[in-house]
């Protein structure tokens, strides 16, 4: 036992993990114990191999799992889908600072708020996919700040508030896909600073605001097929990326053959869905233009900037190369 690494004991009658007899196999690599009926994982003595350790409790009937501190050393990811997880803060590992993924997709949770995570600061990669969930509440993911990839697709959400994400400063990958979010206004995302990839396929979206990412720090492809989205708003999109003005690109994963499409993304075509329309769609059309021109004017300051700091290095280097000669001189004459 002493050398075991990878142990299957899925499809059996196991109401609880047998702590107890692997207490002293500390060199576990994988832990299989899917398709069992274990309900509930409370004082967790096993610990993994130090190169890191997965342990997946798949297709169970668990709600509750707690590791105290100094448990389960080693376990750098958790398994936890297809399980009868309602409540996620009976999903208590906040003092579990080796954990990296958790995987609580297929469960039964309807909502998130500030106390619903009680997880680490240093995961880097939550799947809450295929849920049931409609609400999402500010600051619901502040306590994992180190997240890379968050997965939210295929749940019940129709709208994303201001402050979901904040905190998110690391995010890279966000999936929202198969969801109902009809109307999207990008300024939500602002917190997500480094975000590279969203995907928005398959909610049925009429409107995706995308002036906020004018300002985007990186590159950001955002997928949007199966939406519904105009040919006019698409058309604008492509053309500030290929200008320059923006870092979004659209994208999709599967182009249609038979579809009205700009680029190979479908969209609708006609005057409806325009991106611009609204009640104060002069005013949104100066702003626009008016954020291109200041977009503008920052690119010119940087390349000023980087021409005064060039000649302000040759210069010196000019002087000092100057001085050098001269001290070289007097040198010489004494």
């Amino acid at each position: 036992m002493n050398n075991l690494q990878n142990l299957d004991l899925s499809n059996n009658r196991f109401e609880n993990l047998p702590t107890k007899s692997l207490i002293y196999a500390n060199k576990l690599k994988s832990l299989n114990f899917t398709q069992n009926d274990i309900q509930e994982v409370v004082n967790f003595h096993i610990n993994f191999h130090a190169e890191g350790g997965i342990l997946d409790l798949s297709n169970n009937n668990l709600y509750m799992f707690i590791i105290a501190p100094r448990e389960a050393e080693g376990l750098i990811e958790l398994i936890l889908r297809s399980n009868k997880i309602t409540d996620p803060s009976q999903i208590k590992l906040k003092y579990h600072r080796a954990l990296l993924k958790l995987d609580m997709s297929k469960n039964f949770i309807t909502g998130l708020n500030e106390k619903s995570l009680q997880l680490p600061v240093t995961l880097t990669n939550l799947d809450l996919s295929s849920n049931n969930i409609e609400t999402i509440n500010p600051s619901s993911f502040y306590c994992v700040q180190h997240l890379h990839t968050l997965r939210l697709s295929h749940n019940n959400l129709k709208n994303v508030n201001h402050g979901v994400f904040r905190g998110l400063n690391s995010l890279v990958n966000l999936d929202l896909s198969y969801n109902q979010i009809s109307s999207l206004d990008s300024a939500v995302l602002l917190d997500l600073k480094y975000l590279k990839f969203l995907s928005l396929r398959y909610n049925h979206m009429n409107s995706l605001d995308s002036k906020a990412w004018l300002n985007h720090k990186t590159d950001l492809i955002v997928y949007i097929d199966g939406n519904n989205l105009s040919c006019d708003w698409l058309g604008n999109v492509l053309a500030d990326y290929n200008n320059g003005f923006s870092k979004m690109h659209p994208a999709v994963i599967n182009s249609p053959m038979e579809e009205n499409t700009l680029n190979g993304i479908p969209c609708i075509p006609g005057p409806k869905n325009l991106y611009r329309g609204s009640k104060n769609e002069g005013d949104d059309h100066n702003m626009i233009t008016d954020e291109r021109l200041l977009l503008t004017s920052q690119k010119i300051l940087e390349a000023v900037r980087e021409q005064t700091s060039y000649l302000r290095k040759y210069i010196w280097r000019s002087v000092l190369l100057e001085a050098d000669k001269l001290n070289d001189s007097k040198a010489n004459v004494a």
